[in-house]
């Protein structure tokens, strides 16, 4: 169980961090993203 819970904690934080990474290379000038990142 703790195993598959670190994978998908792996696996979240790499999606949030592929989304950041795309949002800074497109550079969408977009506040609404901004604040769903914050949140």
């Amino acid at each position: 169980m703790k195993q598959k819970n670190s994978v998908v904690q792996m696996v979240s934080v790499a999606m949030l961090s592929s989304i950041a990474y795309l949002l800074m290379m497109l550079d969408f000038p977009i506040p609404r993203a901004s604040a769903i990142f914050k949140n």
